[in-house]
């Protein structure tokens, strides 16, 4: 598996987020860990797709503390 990474040059970080009322799993990846660029990019687009698909009410981003968002 770890081979194909390699062999493709394929992404090795994971984003993920999850509407916990309706269970939409939201998930992207990237070669690397920048908060300016790829954390906030992702979360923006979340946040635009709720609001695209009439989610009008407040949206409460948690994060794990996970290294990519300190």
């Amino acid at each position: 598996m770890y081979d194909h990474i390699v062999k493709y040059n394929l992404p090795v970080y994971e984003y993920n987020a999850i509407d916990v009322k309706t269970r939409i799993r939201f998930t992207a990846y990237s070669h690397s860990l920048s908060a300016a660029i790829y954390d906030l990019a992702f979360l923006m687009l979340v946040v635009l797709w709720l609001r695209a698909h009439s989610v009008k009410e407040k949206i409460n981003i948690r994060l794990d503390n996970g290294a990519e968002f300190c």
